[in-house]
């Protein structure tokens, strides 16, 4: 019977573990810096020093923090500027409308100084918050008045303010049936002698020939 038999050598061949993509191990014929340029790896070792564009310094590389992201493989500002960056604030000192109290405000939006205030802001109605303006006028151009007991009170609160005139001026409450005219069209004039009371068919008869008589103008 014949044995065949491989010899193995004990020095592993060079060709062993060249797996596409990965590095090879060093050798003698081949030092480590060769193969980390190979692979791409910057040694900041070797760098001596860095141009920091804030401080406008030439520092020593060790003065900057790693970041593999960089080509360099450190950071673009030293340790300082990176530190003094961070602690720096940005946005502007108000006043609180509800307490008057100064404060940081670290954005355009923040016009409170705590929550305490953001939330009593919330619970002022009327007169008592910072940004009421007496009269809010609507999409539609016509003035409301806050008064939540009215009976014609929507549900947020606020009465159209022609409906409390006409009110006061017939001395009675307005029926569901009834609407407020103004008779020059603007929405925002309430002055008596601008309103006008009718039913809801009148109304709408009442717009229907204007709408008529302005077409006819046109033609």
């Amino acid at each position: 019977m014949f044995f065949c038999g491989i010899a193995q050598s004990e020095e592993p061949s060079a060709v062993t573990g060249l797996v596409a993509g990965s590095t090879p191990a060093p050798t003698e014929k081949q030092p480590l810096d060769a193969l980390t340029s190979q692979a791409g790896v910057c040694d900041t070792a070797s760098m001596s020093d860095k141009y920091c564009p804030r401080c406008n310094q030439t520092l020593p590389a060790s003065d900057f923090n790693r970041n593999n992201t960089r080509s360099d493989g450190l950071s673009s500002y030293c340790r300082k500027c990176n530190k003094s960056c961070r602690g720096a604030r940005v946005g502007q000192t108000k006043t609180c409308p509800d307490c008057g109290v100064s404060f940081f405000a670290n954005t355009r939006r923040q016009k409170v100084c705590s929550r305490s205030c953001k939330q009593r802001k919330r619970i002022q109605t009327g007169d008592k918050n910072p940004n009421w303006k007496g009269v809010h006028i609507s999409t539609r151009g016509y003035a409301y008045v806050c008064l939540p007991h009215h009976p014609r009170a929507m549900k947020n609160g606020y009465v159209k303010r022609a409906d409390l005139v006409a009110e006061i001026a017939l001395g009675r409450s307005l029926l569901p049936s009834e609407i407020v005219h103004h008779k020059n069209h603007d929405k925002i004039d309430d002055r008596p002698e601008n309103l006008q009371v009718l039913t809801k068919q009148e109304h709408s008869r009442l717009h229907g020939l204007e709408n008529a008589h302005h077409l006819k103008k046109k033609k």
